[in-house]
């Protein structure tokens, strides 16, 4: 919806055409009621892309049955009042989805249009939205203003909910269904919407905003500033880099304090006894543990009288509790000391389940932490070079006498400090959860201490590791934005750059966490932010030793880092290249 707002509305208005297409003959009802048909074509198009999309992979995954059944025998949607079989809800749900868009995306265009700035439209764009979505959040479904819940514009997108399910709504003391009440709201805000959009087109004057300034006079004096300077106004301002870090900062921090992890009671019992030992098995470690072991006297006692016959085995419910705790005190004593230390000589001990968390060993943290990386890099980077190449700044700029490598040179400091926070976000909060939650001891210990990662040599310790962890996303996030800028000087256009790197950077991630398990997330950077996960031990050789794929990411991030310093030199030198005649080159 933002992508099209700024196709059909922004750049006429900012470039200053729509003052020329409003003075055709034709040029403003007409035009104003053909971008409206044309943004709702568009929109059809890309939800039939999307759906028929996942509707074509889950065929080919699961299969979808025959389509001419009734679609009350799907059991989700088993509560539809309507008689209609599984292919005519597929085509309604499609419908439905295509309509709650567009009365959202009217919306979308409204404040795109009407506000001064871009900048202003997108948040506009997206305020009533969320302040809807706030609406339905805080309304139970069962409160007497339910109808307020439901009739708004999120709710007109949760189509399942709306034509998979029967209820009836409280007005004044009168039920009412909830199809009438969502569709109801539809045509009365799309009618007010579009309305308002067309006087607004037709009416308003729409002139282009200033090039330069704030409302305050003290933004509009002269300023002595410096090249560097200058290139990070261009990218935390002008291209809104602070505003996307600023978020993803903020969401980084509300994930971490929010996030919840989930430990039992046997993992309680772990780390309290690991915690107390971690380091090297001394002999200080050896009587503490010694020690906690008398614990269980009286019970082991009482087991053994079990098992003479001495008592019943109603004996021992009453040390249920303390037998768990005995089974992990156990684990410790047999697998952690006398098996895995004696297997290898120079192990600590180590409590190894925040490392584990950390490092993405399970689940599919990284991967997400791929995606919102990439979808960064797009949105930062892709007009830092585009916004001069388009009106042709970069070749007055060239001509100053710091206006070819020192330029380029400050742009790639600025990009290079942006990629390290985003790197930074990334491992936020999870470096925030496992260190609240389980901890991260014996950093100086040795890597392999942990039974995952016995393959790796022993003089890397733990804190190797994470540094290595560290600089792989941090390389993966500077190529990203290498990449991104690159694109972005070649094409001349921000749209363009931002469409073809998002795509690049994100599809496969977006697949992954969509279901698809061929493995398709490797397709991208994602093996360099699951890098310390890859130095996990991937099986035995023919002599039985661990052996595991720690090259790979060691090659990788190498790549990374020299893949991103040629484009930075390829950038300088085109910048240098610039207004130079074809004959000289």
């Amino acid at each position: 919806m933002l992508l099209l707002a700024l196709i059909l509305v922004r750049q006429e208005r900012d470039s200053g055409l729509l003052s020329l297409v409003r003075s055709l003959p034709g040029g403003r009802l007409k035009t104003a009621l053909a971008k409206l048909a044309a943004f709702a074509a568009s929109l059809l198009v890309v939800l039939t892309v999307l759906y028929g999309v996942n509707l074509a992979y889950c065929s080919a995954s699961f299969g979808l049955g025959s389509l001419n059944r009734t679609i009350q025998s799907v059991p989700a949607l088993m509560r539809c009042t309507m008689q209609i079989t599984v292919g005519q809800y597929l085509l309604r749900f499609l419908l439905a989805k295509w309509a709650g868009a567009f009365v959202m995306g009217l919306w979308v265009m409204l404040a795109a249009l009407v506000a001064k700035r871009a900048a202003a439209g997108w948040i506009g764009a997206l305020a009533l939205p969320l302040a809807m979505y706030g609406v339905r959040a805080a309304i139970p479904a069962t409160s007497h203003l339910n109808v307020v819940k439901y009739a708004n514009l999120v709710s007109l997108l949760q189509t399942n909910e709306l034509l998979g399910n029967y209820r009836n709504l409280f007005w004044f003391g009168t039920p009412i269904g909830l199809p009438f009440v969502e569709w109801t709201a539809a045509v009365c805000y799309g009618a007010l919407f579009a309305a308002a959009f067309c006087t607004v087109f037709a009416r308003a004057q729409l002139l282009p905003a200033a090039k330069r300034g704030l409302v305050l006079g003290l933004t509009r004096r002269t300023k002595a500033t410096s090249i560097i300077k200058e290139e990070g106004r261009k990218l935390f301002v002008l291209n809104g880099a602070a505003v996307f870090l600023a978020a993803f900062l903020a969401f980084g921090v509300y994930q971490g304090v929010t996030s919840e992890s989930y430990i039992d009671a046997d993992e309680i019992y772990y780390a309290y006894y690991m915690k107390h030992i971690s380091g090297p098995w001394t002999a200080e470690s050896r009587d503490w543990l010694t020690a906690q072991g008398e614990e269980f006297a009286p019970m082991l006692a009482v087991q053994r009288r079990v098992a003479r016959g001495e008592l019943s085995n109603e004996a021992m419910l009453a040390y249920g509790a303390l037998q768990q705790k005995y089974n992990i005190y156990q684990q410790v004593v047999q697998n952690n000391i006398n098996y895995y230390l004696k297997e290898h000589p120079g192990a600590w001990l180590v409590y190894e389940s925040g490392y584990k968390k950390l490092f993405g060993f399970s689940g599919t943290a990284d991967v997400q932490d791929t995606l919102w990386a990439g979808l960064l890099c797009a949105l930062c980077f892709s007009g830092l070079f585009a916004m001069e190449r388009k009106g042709g700044m970069d070749e007055i700029l060239a001509s100053t006498p710091l206006g070819r490598k020192y330029t380029v040179k400050a742009k790639l400091r600025q990009s290079t400090a942006v990629a390290a926070v985003i790197a930074f976000g990334t491992v936020l909060p999870h470096l925030w959860q496992v260190l609240r939650d389980y901890g991260l001891p014996s950093l100086l210990g040795p890597a392999m201490s942990i039974s995952d990662l016995q393959a790796v040599p022993k003089f890397i310790t733990l804190s190797d590791l994470l540094i290595f962890w560290l600089i792989c996303r941090f390389a993966a996030c500077l190529c990203m934005s290498r990449i991104t800028l690159w694109l972005g000087q070649k094409l001349g256009n921000l749209l363009t750059a931002l469409f073809i790197s998002a795509v690049t950077y994100c599809l496969p991630t977006l697949l992954s966490l969509s279901g698809m398990k061929n493995g398709i997330e490797w397709l991208g950077f994602y093996p360099l932010f699951h890098a310390a996960a890859l130095w996990q031990n991937q099986g035995y050789n023919a002599n039985g030793e661990s052996y595991n794929a720690m090259w790979i990411p060691i090659f990788l991030v190498c790549a990374a880092f020299f893949l991103a310093w040629a484009i930075g030199q390829a950038l300088i030198d085109d910048y240098d290249m610039i207004g130079v005649p074809d004959e000289v080159l």
